[in-house]
């Protein structure tokens, strides 16, 4: 799929009509008066590191061109999962500024440990962005989007399991004119919103762009806010929802010679939020007799209102610089890319859910992250072996200093052993945690990669690709606590150290910074690989099968305090057969594209409570299956019908569990409308996606039988139009996402006051109806 608006080429393919069966079943889809349409453009991405046609990828590639995205109402990277099979985008708990990013039912569970990888990797202009925070970039200015779904274990830097999201910003053109374009939006909810971009030519061979975004809008919920030490004390409100986002790109290009490119990049990105409303979905409103917490109930009918002892917040502030060099020989073509990102992230959250005092957390991180990555790519034997060898080095190092407080009121449904004087009827007041953690962390990873394509016959190509990792992952943490639990459980209730006295195995149960500490290093070695066949059958028609495997590194549980939550945990593997079908009918008319794969999904990485302590943990093995499709038809000069479909059986080998963030089904219909007028031209995009129930936890029982902790199966409607005056470069549009006004939950994570796991579940609600207008001007050069 290119996108959900594709602009005809005014150029006709060469008539290429090929009589088969699947060519006379899609007669059907265009209209007999309009077998001339004009033909779909075709589509380049660099899915393999080289520039190819999205058709000739042995592998499922989706592709969202800039303006499309414009023209689709889509504002942030988030927007594609509604037309894109088998992604699923969902907002952590409380505060969406790093959000969770599924693919296949493969996903990062808990978005904030830094010792965690992310199973889908995001890279900008091919620089890995190590962390979640930070990563739901801005659509704006952008050439193109792709998405990758599979282990990337061979190409790319830091191996992924689910896939890859490659977002490539417009660059600088050496030799192009001045232009650009300045845009401005207004809508519900106080959205407002200015972007704008140029392109600075300097000299004929050295350019520049710079990129400039600011976005803001205002709450969508309502938060009644209660005092910390009494539920029925109303001490204020505010609306969870309101978020503001600065962003400025830059790229300068340089072309030294006719062989040599130099480029540089520059980026950041300033997000603050007071989150997305969240709640838990059995009761917010702790209600009390006698200062005795005695029941909670539901606040509001408001899905978006609630009650809640904690106004959250977040702010998330990246920036991103690197430098890319590339020459060409004769023979090869050596690429050389070096990148440094930081991340400045702090959050207050209430993860509870409601207004009791239950949980309270506060956490600041500060990431650092440096990559080099070496390339060389050529082509020997009249071009029919294409190759390519490389090296990547990573390194992040980051600290999380985090105080979280919970009371008496999760006592009964978080520790066991615990004296009766803590436990139920709770107040709220007594302190069961009150710890302080400060953690160091260093990952490192380099390895060392190959990749050959061999075009055996003229439609047959064969290619082989293999990498070898070695990563070090490495804790330093301390961490205190003063809460009764600490002092009644231990391991030593003489002062507030939550560690055992273990030196040997790198733990201390001191009484001050420099001696209460928990520190663990571990390595980790492993290799990945892909193989892949492709045959097209004729010009405009592939079968491919492709086989490979990724790995997703292990690493330490710095939010442990017991010997079972500070074992580390273990890589996850994934091995992958997928089977695809790519074609083109009706003279390029009609794109098909079909993959069907099957996913043995081995130790999976997963967030889990266990007493008083959050820490990842190899849950087991599952088989994924599922089918993949998109259909882009070209009905006419003006109209285009893009659908799109996902079938995913999710299953793990213990039956008790159930595989989140992976609907059964879900699909897509995109209908596109472009017609020229005497002065310029209308357009408009009508567009539905729909998505099967889905469980937003991991515990099956909890997921059949407990409507807290999934997603009824929804549809969400959206609605672009436009109409460009081309003599004065002014385009005027309107936009709504949303229509039906769906209510809906991104996110859900268990009851922490509710013991039963049959009842309730915190969750994050999505986003309402958004709509408003834009007026873009862009502007060129005479």
């Amino acid at each position: 799929m290119t996108s959900p608006l594709i602009h005809p080429s005014s150029k006709p393919a060469p008539l290429r009509m090929h009589h088969t069966i699947l060519a006379i079943a899609l007669s059907g889809i265009i209209p007999s008066g309009h077998l001339y349409a004009a033909a779909l453009e075709e589509v380049v991405v660099t899915a393999r590191r080289t520039a190819e046609s999205l058709q000739d990828v042995p592998a499922a590639v989706t592709n969202f061109g800039g303006e499309a995205l414009q023209d689709s109402g889509i504002s942030d990277l988030s927007g594609i999962a509604n037309i894109t099979p088998s992604l699923v985008f969902a907002p952590s708990p409380g505060v969406g500024v790093n959000p969770q990013v599924a693919i296949r039912g493969q996903v990062q569970n808990d978005a904030t440990v830094l010792t965690v990888d992310p199973a889908v990797g995001v890279y900008l202009d091919d620089v890995f962005l190590g962390r979640s925070p930070g990563s739901l970039l801005d659509m704006f200015d952008i050439a193109r989007v792709e998405v990758l779904k599979g282990p990337q274990g061979t190409l790319y830097g830091r191996n992924t399991t689910g896939g890859a999201l490659k977002v490539i910003p417009n660059k600088a053109q050496p030799g192009g004119g001045w232009d650009g374009f300045v845009r401005v939006m207004t809508g519900n909810y106080g959205q407002q919103h200015i972007e704008g971009a140029t392109n600075i030519p300097i000299t004929d061979t050295f350019a520049g762009r710079i990129a400039l975004s600011q976005r803001e809008m205002d709450g969508y919920g309502k938060a009644t806010v209660v005092s910390a030490n009494n539920p029925e004390a109303i001490i204020g409100e505010f609306d969870p929802g309101a978020k503001a986002t600065d962003t400025l790109r830059l790229n300068l290009m340089w072309d030294v010679t006719d062989s040599a490119v130099l480029e540089f990049g520059y980026d950041s990105s300033d997000t603050e939020t007071n989150g997305a409303p969240s709640y838990d979905r059995a009761g917010d409103r702790a209600r009390t007799t006698a200062a005795v917490i005695t029941s909670y109930e539901r606040s509001s009918d408001d899905h978006y209102s609630y009650f809640t002892d904690v106004e959250t917040k977040a702010n998330a502030l990246t920036e991103g610089v690197y430098l890319k060099g590339s020459y060409n020989f004769s023979w090869a073509e050596l690429k050389a890319v070096v990148a440094q990102r930081d991340l400045d992230y702090a959050f207050t959250i209430d993860p509870d859910g409601t207004s009791a005092r239950g949980v309270y957390t506060d956490t600041q991180q500060n990431v650092k992250q440096t990559s080099f990555e070496l390339q060389l790519s050529g082509a020997v034997w009249d071009d029919r072996i294409q190759w390519i060898i490389g090296y990547f080095d990573f390194e992040e190092d980051g600290r999380d200093q985090t105080y979280t407080f919970a009371s008496d009121v999760v006592a009964g449904a978080a520790v066991t052993g615990l004296p009766t004087v803590i436990l139920f009827p709770a107040t709220g007041t007594a302190p069961l945690l009150n710890a302080t953690g400060d953690a160091s962390i260093l990952n490192t990873s380099d390895s060392a990669f190959a990749q050959i394509t061999w075009d055996a016959l003229d439609n047959v190509s064969f290619t082989v690709g293999g990498r070898a990792i070695n990563e070090n992952k490495a804790l330093d943490i301390t961490q205190f606590d003063s809460g009764l639990a600490n002092l009644a459980l231990g391991p030593n209730p003489t002062n507030n150290c939550v560690y055992a006295d273990d030196p040997a195995n790198g733990q201390s149960n001191g009484t001050d910074a420099s001696s209460c500490y928990f520190r663990q290093d571990t390595d980790y070695k492993y290799n990945t690989w892909t193989f892949s066949g492709s045959w097209n059958v004729t010009d405009d028609m592939m079968l491919y099968a492709k086989k490979s495997r990724g790995v997703r590194s292990g690493g330490q549980n710095f939010r442990g305090r017991t010997a079972e939550t500070l074992v580390p945990f273990n890589p996850e593997f994934v091995t992958d057969t997928e089977i695809g079908f790519k074609g083109e009918f009706f003279d390029s008319r009609v794109r098909l594209n079909l993959a069907g794969y099957h996913t043995d999904y081995k130790d999976i990485q997963f967030s889990d409570i266990v007493g008083i302590s959050t820490f990842i943990q190899n849950l087991g093995d599952a088989q994924i299956q599922g089918t993949e499709a998109e259909l882009t038809v070209a009905a006419s000069d003006t109209l285009t019908v893009i659908a799109t479909g996902t079938l995913i059986n999710f299953e793990y080998d213990d039956e008790t569990l159930q595989g989140p963030f992976a609907p059964h089904k879900k699909a897509s219909i995109a209908i596109n409308y472009k017609q020229p007028l005497r002065w310029g031209e209308f357009g408009s995009n009508l567009s539905y996606a729909y998505s099967d129930k889905v469980p937003l936890d991991n515990d099956a029982n909890a997921y059949e039988n407990n409507p807290d902790v999934s997603q009824e199966a929804y549809g969400l409607l959206s609605f672009t139009a436009y109409i460009n005056f081309e003599s004065t470069g002014l385009r005027l549009g309107i936009f709504g996402n949303n229509l039906t006004d769906e209510e809906t939950f991104g996110n859900v994570i268990p009851s922490f006051v509710f013991t039963d796991p049959l009842v309730g579940g915190v969750g994050t609600t999505g986003s309402p109806r958004m709509y408003g207008i834009d007026l873009t001007y862009r502007f060129f050069s005479l």
